[in-house]
């Protein structure tokens, strides 16, 4: 379905980008145009330097102010957030960055170029993290930087803005963020960021309908344009004519209607109309999470991302915090399952833990193979799972895995553990299912060896893309390359479901996928048997397994698999 061509004549302009956060919104557009433009080369005299430090050293202290007083401000529910502006803010507060600037301007550059020169050189380090929260933290970076520079300009862009406006931005700090929902705008269109983005992530969370990297938003939409926002598909209309003002009206009131609807489904066995059982589940990143997925009746959790702990507290933690944490999921969500994903972390990320440098740290010591370079960080986090099992409903996770020989070797680790606390009298699940992510090449390739030897697989597809396409999809200038139905990401998907069906074991998809709703009939009718979304995304897929057969999606995906090019196949998928 092209809608671009559907809608052609109905509006001045139709853009597309990514939907970050569903909602229907119709509005007037607020235009923010803040590019930063610093001469590093620009220098000062000898004798403005120490002008120049107090400038800097105001423009930090009202940063610093800014930040604390967004904290304040935070809900209760959303921890999240909070752990995003607490770590902004140690980046503002770091005393490495902060003599760094002080150096470059005592060297006689302005404060604007030090700021620069500092912020890049640290953009470079964490451009070249394994781990996707961590590169997408070069985005937070740039973000700070223009909240620097707007204090040193002693400039706020934020302040005239009124309520119920669409918002249209190059991009926004979670600071920016917060103070727009205080102005209550109505949705938010920004020019760069992915769908795993803080900025994704925050507009779910307070449910703000957005669309994100729709290239050169702020360019092609003017200030006071009226705007429809469409957060389900990512389409833009620009002064759109009566007709199309009519139809969007009425979808918003048939969305409203629908949403109340949808709390009926919770009762409901999950399960196609040819009553073909699928297990739905959820991903949960805190005990808030579980929370929700209880009150949607999740069975399970299909991934807990245990690195989510490290990025908390900024360290490896110790077992008993590890224990602790793992303990209060698996008590909170029983007697739901719950996957525990081992720490998919990188030897770059931590400088007292640093093995060797890596020019592409993306492609080196990452997930499996950092944690069995680490055995005794890896076996601290095996016994604190175990601990934590002892209601039996955990299970574990491997991230990354390219061999037979990393889950044999983490096997044999996870017996020295029970061992060990057999000895020490502690009480733990001997039994405990171990399955590993299917998200590289390698591994899809060789499912039918690993699904021997493990308990379950979980197509992990953000990573199963970039690997398979080469296309990093933190990178802004690849996102068209970075397509999750490729033809060749969805034989992979097909050839490791085949494979685990023939072994007796079940597969999952935990990924950005499996709460795709152009997906979920594809990943039916490959007879995935386990989807994991967001808990505020469960009764949404729920409602789409239940309004499907079994039978025909079968067939479309038989279409599909022998489908090379990628217009035919988001045509069969009616994308």
């Amino acid at each position: 379905m092209n809608v671009e061509k559907i809608y052609q004549g109905t509006a001045d302009k139709v853009l597309r980008g990514i939907p970050a956060s569903s909602g229907i919104v119709l509005g007037r557009a607020v235009v923010l145009r803040n590019e930063i433009f610093v001469d590093t080369h620009k220098t000062i005299q000898n004798e403005e330097i120490e002008s120049e430090i107090k400038r800097f050293d105001i423009a930090k202290k009202n940063l610093v102010a800014e930040f604390e007083e967004s904290i304040s401000h935070i809900p209760p529910n959303a921890k999240d957030l909070k752990a995003i502006l607490q770590a902004d803010l140690m980046m503002v507060e770091d005393k490495f960055m902060y003599d760094s600037i002080i150096k470059f301007i005592k060297e006689l550059h302005t404060a604007e170029a030090a700021l620069v020169i500092v912020f890049d050189q640290s953009k470079q380090l964490l451009k070249h993290s394994t781990d996707e929260l961590f590169r997408e933290r070069v985005t937070e970076l740039d973000n700070i930087l223009k909240r620097f520079i707007i204090h040193l300009s002693k400039g706020e862009k934020l302040s005239e803005i009124s309520e119920n406006t669409i918002i249209i931005a190059q991009s926004l700090t979670p600071s920016e963020l917060l103070k727009l929902i205080e102005k209550k705008v109505t949705a938010i269109v920004t020019e760069v960021g992915g769908i795993t983005s803080h900025l994704a992530i925050l507009t779910r969370s307070y449910s703000i309908p957005a669309i994100i990297s729709l290239k050169n938003a702020t360019h092609e939409i003017s200030a006071n344009d009226e705007i429809i926002l469409d957060g389900y598909t990512g389409h833009l209309f620009i002064n759109p004519d009566l007709t199309l003002y009519k139809f969007y009206r009425e979808k918003q009131k048939r969305i409203a209607e629908h949403i109340k609807e949808l709390g009926e489904l919770i009762g409901l066995p999950c399960k196609t109309k040819d009553e073909k059982p699928i297990q739905l589940w959820c991903n949960a990143n805190n005990i808030d999470d579980v929370k929700n997925a209880k009150i949607v009746s999740s069975p399970g959790l299909g991934l807990v991302r245990t690195e989510s702990l490290i990025l908390s507290l900024n360290r490896i933690p110790t077992e008993k915090e590890q224990y602790d944490y793992y303990k209060t999921i698996a008590d909170t969500a029983y007697p739901m399952t719950v996957t525990l994903r081992a720490f998919d972390i990188g030897s770059d990320k931590y400088a007292d833990n640093l093995l060797i440098h890596e020019d592409n740290p993306a492609l080196g010591l990452r997930g499996i193979r950092y944690l069995l370079a680490k055995k005794d960080e890896f076996k601290i986090q095996l016994r604190a799972i175990l601990k934590a099992s002892k209601h039996k409903n955990i299970r574990l996770m491997l991230p990354m895995i390219t061999s037979l020989e990393e889950v044999i070797q983490t096997k044999k680790l996870l017996e020295e553990c029970k061992l060990e606390l057999l000895n020490e009298d502690e009480t733990f699940d001997h039994d405990m299912l171990v399955g590993i992510m299917i998200e590289t090449p390698a591994a899809a390739l060789i499912a039918d060896d690993l699904s021997k030897i493990c308990d379950f697989f979980s197509l992990g597809t953000n990573d199963l893309t970039q690997y398979c396409l080469a296309a990093d999809r933190t990178n802004e200038s690849l996102s068209e390359f970075f397509n999750s139905f490729h033809p060749g990401v969805l034989r992979l998907m097909e050839f490791t479901v085949n494979a685990a069906h023939k072994n007796n074991i079940p597969v999952a998809v935990c990924g950005e996928m499996a709460s795709h709703p152009l997906a979920t009939s594809f990943l039916i009718g490959m007879g995935v048997d386990e989807l994991s979304v967001a808990p505020s995304l469960f009764l949404e897929v729920k409602e789409k397994i239940l309004d499907s057969s079994f039978k025909q999606c079968q067939k479309n995906v038989s279409k599909i698999l022998k489908t090379a090019m990628l217009k035919d196949i988001y045509q069969s998928m009616d994308v």
